[in-house]
């Protein structure tokens, strides 16, 4: 009788131990975090209208490469293996690029430039053990200013314009449990604004600005209690 009962206990604990061994993390809950990386601007400036701005008619390609940083935050809810969640961002970022030709009679300029960026995006993931990987997609915003000038035989016409464009951006990345609380992670975003217009009174601008982001970050879980991560 005594060494069934061990045995029982021994088959109970194993069942216990593998349970808990097989159980997957659970990432819901709200979370918030700082990122870092890189910021890679593409796109292109079309120069319409009047021979094109100081008489230069074509498009130039827009190309920097930058430093980017800021904050996330956001919210999971996990159904088995599925993470859904909603995340947004704000981000300082720092590319610009600037043009400058001859135009016949002098020489003319466009120069844009970039500071910040935010998202607002949906996430779907599958989480495996204690990584998520996941795909995202959603709104983004850019501060977007353009300054240009003109000099020829009438003198100098300079003009400048701010907006912040809006945008669609498209990524995906894979999260990583680190603590009860702590997650790392490595994302790509890719983002396509609408276009922005800048005119010195003869000719105009029309700038479109993509961006590539390759950032990590790290997010802290408010909510402990489950394997790794916990739940709410």
């Amino acid at each position: 009788m005594k060494t069934c009962a061990l045995g029982t206990v021994s088959v109970l604990a194993l069942g216990v131990t593998g349970a808990h061994a097989g159980d997957m993390l659970d990432w819901t809950g709200p979370y918030a975090g700082v990122n870092a990386g890189v910021a890679i601007l593409d796109g292109d400036a079309s120069l319409v209208t009047g021979g094109g701005f100081g008489g230069f008619s074509g498009t130039l390609d827009l190309s920097d490469t930058g430093f980017t940083g800021g904050a996330q935050l956001g919210w999971n809810w996990q159904h088995n293996e599925f993470v859904f969640g909603l995340e947004a961002d704000i981000n300082y970022v720092d590319v610009d690029d600037k043009f400058s030709f001859f135009n016949g009679k002098g020489t003319s300029t466009l120069r844009a430039d970039y500071d910040w960026f935010a998202t607002v995006r949906g996430r779907l993931g599958w989480a495996t053990d204690s990584s998520l990987i996941y795909v995202t997609g959603g709104l983004a915003l850019i501060d977007s200013d353009l300054r240009g000038t003109q000099a020829g035989g009438l003198g100098i016409a300079a003009a400048s314009d701010s907006e912040v464009l809006i945008g669609g951006t498209i990524g995906g990345g894979i999260e990583y449990s680190l603590s009860n609380s702590w997650s790392a992670k490595a994302e790509y975003l890719y983002m396509n604004f609408e276009s922005h217009s800048l005119s010195t009174g003869v000719t105009t601008a029309r700038v479109e600005p993509e961006l590539h982001v390759i950032r990590a970050g790290l997010n802290y879980h408010f909510c402990t209690g489950g394997p790794v991560l916990g739940s709410c």
